[in-house]
């Protein structure tokens, strides 16, 4: 098991024990919660291990799993067992991190590597997702986690659920994937948007065979679906009444209190800020809140500014609620950070001084 938790409650990683946390002395399992120690592979590798079993292990079954998840991993099974050379399992049990895959798909070829299935139909704590996806990494080169599209596709794109469930690669971009039961087909929703207006924003997506998507690595662009999710007439809010709703809510109160410790009153703003229904996908506060800060932000470091300084301070700001994407492995700050100023200099309020330097107008 490469992750534990530390008595306050802190994700500690088995490889950084000894260089960060030297002095900590107790750890328990983040799955049952029973008390777990640290100890070193013969490699030399750190890992944590039960004093006894854990005792979840046979919860991890899933013995009350609903007929419809049962099915999506029977559809998986079903749709690859023809495929030469393939070795399929479905709720294989790994006991060196105590979980049990839905699929595993290994290979007689040398030159294939092993992939893991999760098909996912429940809401499951993002830290559950960060443990799991991790221990599996120690055994498989890759892991597919898999919504149902019919209880969530067509939900809100910025969901919390599917900040969790974000992928990211260099050529689909920030992408979910999800596994319809009846069509018996996997649809990518890929370069998702990462700012957005809330009832009028087109995606790409992508159908294809479990099969198609098992042997191929590549989007092919000339197939991607442009779909309508939401294209509404875009009446803008009334600016009063939203600014009112804002200022009189008990839960915004301290930020606007520190915003205007800082120099920045939400009246002085402009109005598209809280009337354009912006949506950002990647942060888990609201978009008036982000733009309001990244504003303040830009003010404090003057007239001239670089992306790097603006990122740094965005970083730094703990009001800005950024949203937790255990699937991830890359920081996603220098992409968020240069949308929010992608979308203040269309709007405006800064120019562009080179490609990496911006000024205030």
């Amino acid at each position: 098991m490469l992750v534990a938790i530390s008595k306050e409650g802190e994700l500690i990683y088995a490889s950084e024990v000894k260089l960060k946390h030297p002095d900590l002395t107790e750890f328990y399992c983040p799955t049952c919660a029973q008390k777990v120690f640290y100890k070193d592979s013969h490699k030399g590798k750190g890992f944590f291990s039960h004093y006894s079993k854990c005792q979840s292990e046979e919860s991890r079954r899933s013995p009350l799993e609903s007929d419809e998840h049962k099915r999506g991993k029977e559809i998986i099974i079903e749709e690859l067992q023809d495929i030469q050379k393939l070795v399929l399992q479905t709720e294989l049990y790994f006991p060196e991190i105590n979980q049990y895959a839905d699929v595993y798909v290994a290979s007689n070829s040398a030159n294939t590597e092993s992939v893991i299935y999760e098909f996912q139909r429940s809401v499951i704590p993002v830290a559950d997702v960060r443990v799991r996806n991790l221990n599996y990494q120690q055994h498989v080169s890759q892991v597919h986690w898999l919504m149902d599209d019919y209880t969530t596709r067509k939900t809100a794109m910025n969901q919390r659920w599917k900040q969790t469930m974000l992928n990211y690669s260099d050529e689909w971009g920030f992408h979910l994937k999800f596994l319809n039961l009846k069509n018996k087909e996997i649809i990518i929703q890929h370069h998702l948007p990462i700012i957005y207006q809330k009832n009028n924003y087109r995606l790409k997506q992508n159908k294809m065979t479990i099969r198609e998507f098992h042997q191929q690595d590549s989007l092919q662009d000339e197939n991607a679906e442009l779909v309508s999710v939401r294209n509404r007439t875009q009446k803008p809010l009334n600016y009063h009444r939203q600014l009112s709703g804002i200022m009189n809510n008990e839960a915004y109160r301290n930020t606007i209190y520190l915003l205007y410790q800082q120099g920045t009153v939400l009246t002085d703003l402009p109005e598209w800020v809280f009337t354009e229904q912006w949506e950002v996908l990647l942060t888990q506060s609201p978009s008036w809140l982000v733009f309001s800060w990244s504003l303040t932000i830009i003010r404090q470091l003057n007239h001239t500014f670089t992306t790097e300084a603006f990122n740094e301070k965005f970083r730094a700001c703990s009001e800005i609620k950024v949203a937790q994407t255990p699937l991830i492995h890359d920081d996603i700050y220098p992409i968020l950070c240069l949308s929010v100023l992608i979308l203040l200099f269309q709007k405006g309020i800064i120019e562009k001084e080179s490609s990496m330097e911006w000024f205030l107008k």
